[in-house]
Parts: structure tokens; sequence; C-alpha cells
């Protein structure tokens, strides 16, 4: 006659629980996992976000440039700078003729390097910098957009600025297009 079981035996009852426990661990250690890839994507998600922001700030200080009317400055640039007047938004919502300069500054990245980075300055306001930092960064302006584009690394003071000016940033060239569509 065979005895059936009716209870599991402590060995029995160990191995459950010590994989279980095992099986708990994983999982926390999982969902961790999961939370700081959640933290870094939106980190991620944040300086993108402040990235186009700075970029659209940019992009309408360019198109909102003036120049040749009475009480705006002239269009100066070189491959470090360019300072021009143009129409910025105000703390209290409308525009506001301002002057602006745009500059290749160093900056120390970290860690403890120094880089070059461009910062835009608009009247009294505090500098901003608009790009990430990079090896080597400078300024070109576009005359004529025909043959392949006319580009100079210097633009005098006229009665019109350039119709873009591209930003080098190491082996990365953002273009800006100055002034409204014509």
């Amino acid at each position: 006659m065979h005895r059936i079981r009716s209870a599991f035996t402590l060995i029995e009852l160990v191995v459950a629980i010590t994989v279980g426990a095992i099986l708990l661990l994983n999982a926390r250690a999982l969902m961790n996992q999961l939370a700081e890839a959640a933290h870094r994507l939106r980190l991620h998600t944040a300086t993108a976000e402040e990235a186009a922001a700075r970029e659209q700030e940019l992009r309408d200080l360019l198109a909102n440039a003036e120049v040749g009317v009475p009480g705006s400055q002239p269009f100066v640039g070189t491959g470090d700078s360019a300072t021009f007047s143009s129409w910025c938004q105000s703390p209290a919502g409308w525009l506001e003729r301002c002057s602006v300069v745009l500059s290749v500054d160093s900056v120390v990245a970290p860690p403890g390097f120094t880089r070059r980075s461009l910062v835009v300055h608009v009247g009294q306001k505090q500098d901003v910098v608009m790009t990430r930092p990079a090896r080597s960064a400078r300024l070109r302006y576009l005359n004529s957009a025909g043959d392949g584009g006319q580009w100079y690394s210097q633009w005098t003071a006229g009665i019109r600025a350039p119709l873009a000016i591209g930003v080098l940033m190491d082996r990365d060239t953002t273009f800006v297009r100055v002034g409204g569509v014509p």
C-alpha cells in the first residue's frame, strides 16, 4: 500500500521560498533599471526641448533683424561675433527694438576642457549659451545664394544684412536665415 502525501517537505518549502526570493530580487532590479531609463529619457527630452527653444530664439532674433532703418545699428560680423538690431519679445509681451550680439565664446565644459559655444546677448538680458560646447566654432555670412552660395568670414557695416548666417561647430553646421521672407 502506498500512502498519498498531503504536505510539502521542509526542503521543498526552502527551495520554493529561495526561488521566489530570487525572482522578486530580479524583478526589483529590473524595475530600478526601468525607472533609471525613464529618468534619463526625461532628462534627454528636457535637454532637447531646451536646445530647440534656444535655436528658435536665435532664428526669431535673426528673422526680425533690422538693418538700414533709422534707429537701427548696422549689421557687422566677424568669424567670432555679429552685432545687429532686432525686434525682441518684451516682458510685457510686445516686440521692442533691441541690440543683439552673437559671439563665439570660450566656455569651460566638463571635465575642465575649454570649448567654444555660440552665446547671444540681447540688450540688458543675461547672456544665453545657444549651442553645446564644441572644439571649434565660427560664423560665416551668406552674400549670394547663386552658384552654391557666396560665403564670407566677415560682414562689414552696410545698408543690408547677409542672407543667412552659418554657425560652424566642429563638423556640424546650422544655417539661419536673416530677415523675414521677402
